[in-house]
């Protein structure tokens, strides 16, 4: 859905949206960038810093709420220096030298590629393809007019190129991303604590009945409600048993 002011921020081509702020559907051409909601600018924006991006702030968002990629707290022995970068010439050959720091290596092996994926887009959601100023003048840590780069590799070793190879991704494994990520957040948002190790178990036979259904939410819903591990907390509801 896009109306014109839409359709001008995020630079989709092609579109007939009706005059002024209502909301149309649209047909996207073939090849677009856009689709669904991961690229959206309400989502670009809770996850960018100030008036800049943030490569980690995205990976971490999509690692927790997306991905079901559980990333710790920094160790206690992360040290307080940064590498020196001022031989990297782009925020992408910046971040590969942090990453040779081995207390970061194995949380933003897996953070920093798929927030990569995402620079294509800025605070508002908006297309781009350079780093440009931020409008308050600060300075970004990408240098002004380099070229964007999204490509990388998930932890898995598949290619990333765009946020499009983001979405296959999660389409290929959904289980171990979204679904599992879905009903980790059901567990935590109905029983009042998060998912843990003994739910293990029950959240995979949750998945295996799911597949029936194409992992339909509706169908995730009631199978959660009707199970033992929803019952744990709630035994007793209106009389009712697993």
């Amino acid at each position: 859905y896009l109306n014109e002011n839409l359709a001008g921020l995020y630079g989709v081509q092609g579109t007939r949206p009706k005059p002024g702020k209502q909301m149309t559907l649209v047909n996207l051409p073939k090849g677009s960038d856009r689709g669904g909601i991961l690229n959206q600018g309400a989502l670009m924006r809770i996850t960018s810093v100030v008036d800049d991006t943030s490569p980690v702030v995205r990976g971490v968002w999509m690692a927790g709420n997306i991905l079901s990629l559980h990333i710790p707290e920094p160790p206690n022995n992360v040290p307080d220096f940064i590498p020196d970068t001022r031989a990297a010439k782009t925020l992408k050959q910046q971040f590969l030298l942090h990453r040779k720091l081995e207390a970061c290596a194995s949380c933003h092996e897996k953070i920093d590629p798929i927030g990569f994926a995402f620079e294509s887009y800025g605070t508002a959601g908006e297309f781009r393809t350079h780093y440009t100023v931020p409008k308050t003048g600060r300075s970004s840590k990408a240098p002004t007019g380099s070229v964007i780069d999204t490509s990388g590799f998930t932890f898995r070793g598949e290619t990333i190129r765009s946020v499009q190879d983001v979405k296959s991704y999660i389409l290929k494994h959904p289980e171990e991303t979204f679904v599992k990520c879905f009903l980790e957040k059901l567990v935590a948002y109905t029983l009042g604590r998060p998912a843990q190790f003994a739910d293990r178990a029950a959240i995979e036979a949750l998945m295996r009945d799911a597949r029936k259904t194409n992992y339909a939410t509706r169908d995730l819903i009631l199978d959660f409600v009707a199970s033992e591990l929803f019952y744990q907390t709630h035994p007793k509801i209106d009389g009712a048993t697993p």
